[in-house]
């Protein structure tokens, strides 16, 4: 978590300069998956929340309830 934070306190809002990448999904899935892992810190929740507002995330848990509530095709 120490990892995270310093990467948020210069005033990132996400993980790399460059902005919004795969790095923030792949690192911010765990959380979104099982919210009570997130810890209690303000840059990380809003972190996270920005995280799950990006369309591409939306879109993929989208996808998982359907299927997870038999809406998939498989």
């Amino acid at each position: 978590m120490s990892r995270i934070a310093a990467a948020l306190s210069d005033g990132r809002v996400y993980l790399l300069r460059q902005g919004f990448t795969t790095v923030d999904i792949l690192v911010a899935s765990p959380f979104q998956k099982s919210t009570d892992l997130i810890p209690d810190e303000a840059s990380i929740r809003a972190w996270v929340d920005r995280v799950a507002g990006q369309p591409p995330v939306r879109g993929a848990a989208t996808a998982d309830a359907a299927e997870a509530g038999g809406g998939g095709t498989g």
